[in-house]
């Protein structure tokens, strides 16, 4: 069985409960909210697309089952705008256990990205421009490329 994770070439960084992505190879940037981050940390568990649809929905607070529907409905929307712009790939399901702890007591908000060029982040945002081109994971001896 298949599952979405995050494909090669993406570096990650953690900013308050958002998330910022770089893509080395487009040299774009795209900023996560909070629900989008969670969304996305919980690809690297490997789980089937459909199964991961239904688990994602179940961890966050909802009220009615016509809002469980509503947020199946944006997460598979979601993960099909991170196919469409190149950042997932297909894997083969893993057996290691999705973490029921990772999403509870989240609120549910339609997940969303923005979308940065390199250089409108370096002069805009400097700060989050460097924290993720120059990570306490790169450096000049390392195999992550360079900026």
């Amino acid at each position: 069985m298949k599952s979405l994770t995050l494909r090669e070439g993406l570096i990650q960084t953690q900013i308050g409960s958002d998330l910022l992505i770089y893509d080395t190879k487009t040299e774009t940037f795209f900023a996560f909210n909070e629900t989008a981050s969670k969304i996305v940390n919980g690809l690297q568990y490997c789980v089937p697309q459909k199964d991961f649809v239904e688990l994602i929905g179940g961890y966050f607070r909802i009220e009615t089952s016509a809002s469980a529907s509503h947020v199946k409905s944006k997460v598979s929307d979601f993960l099909d705008k991170l196919c469409e712009e190149d950042l997932l790939k297909e894997v083969d399901s893993s057996s290691s256990s999705f973490s029921n702890t990772m999403l509870s007591n989240v609120e549910f908000k339609n997940p969303h990205f923005n979308k940065y060029t390199k250089d409108w982040l370096k002069s805009n945002h400097p700060g989050a421009f460097y924290s993720v081109t120059f990570g306490d994971t790169w450096g000049p001896g390392s195999d992550r490329p360079h900026p």
